[in-house]
């Protein structure tokens, strides 16, 4: 029972890795190969090995002190690439800091320490955005470096057809609960965290990270109806950015001002 969990446990973080890849016994990896293996990883613990024939690779996916881990290695014994399992509170607070100001909106649900070769060393963050209770939330993957920065994002593809029924059917019951939006109080400043996701997503991808929220508003007024007003800031220019979006997050009007 015990290696039936930890096998799950495997293919809960490695996915990707196991699609490809046969669960083999012990003796059938090549002496050279395990030999390798075990002299860098001594620790090793309840190790499972996976063979890519395609590839000619071999996969140890195993626990070391208790977390996580898996190697990959070529058939002359050379360590190709190498992942551990990271648990989210322990990540470099760089990475934490970055992932609360700038992706509020997504749930991390997975990290990982990829090694490839000496140089190629880095974070891999798992993310979910949540899409409602009866639809499979979209996948987020961000990179960061060792030591912290910021190197990428691989958003999910979402159909405009599929975005466009949505918001049709947001536009629908946002007009017979108008009643209900009468009571909620307009021209207030609020938080990143109370933005559309739409409209935070909107302005992520069209600022790099030194620009900055300077107002964040809730507003109602004759020409948007109710709305959110945005302005963004980088810090020494000389320009303030101003974005209307509706309720939903539907970019409604965008302007530039020289300050």
């Amino acid at each position: 029972m015990k290696h039936l969990i930890l096998f799950t446990l495997f293919l809960a973080f490695f996915i990707p890795e196991s699609i490809s890849q046969t669960l083999i016994k012990e003796k059938a990896v090549p002496s050279i190969v395990k030999r390798r293996f075990d002299q860098k990883y001594r620790s090793a613990k309840d190790i499972k090995w996976f063979e890519n024939q395609k590839e000619r690779t071999y996969t140890a996916k195993y626990l070391e002190r208790g977390t996580a881990a898996m190697a990959k290695l070529e058939l002359s014994g050379k360590i190709i690439e190498t992942q551990k399992f990271i648990e989210l509170d322990k990540l470099n607070n760089k990475i934490s800091t970055n992932l609360r100001d700038e992706y509020d909106y997504l749930e991390p649900v997975k990290a990982t320490l990829i090694e490839r070769g000496r140089r190629d060393k880095y974070f891999s963050i798992i993310l979910h955005e949540n899409m409602g209770r009866k639809k499979e939330p979209l996948v987020y993957e961000i990179q960061y470096s060792f030591q912290g920065q910021f190197i990428t994002i691989y958003e999910p593809e979402v159909e405009e057809e599929a975005e466009e029924e949505v918001q049709d059917k947001y536009d629908e019951s946002l007009e017979e609960n108008m009643d209900e939006m009468s009571e909620i109080e307009y021209n207030i400043d609020i938080k990143k965290s109370d933005l559309p996701s739409k409209a935070v997503k909107f302005l992520r991808n069209k600022f790099d990270l030194d620009y900055r929220y300077n107002t964040i508003q809730l507003n109602k007024d004759d020409e948007f109806g109710p709305h959110y007003y945005v302005e963004m800031k980088k810090v020494g220019e000389g320009e303030n950015h101003l974005f209307w979006f509706n309720i939903n997050g539907k970019l409604l009007k965008e302007k530039t001002e020289k300050l």
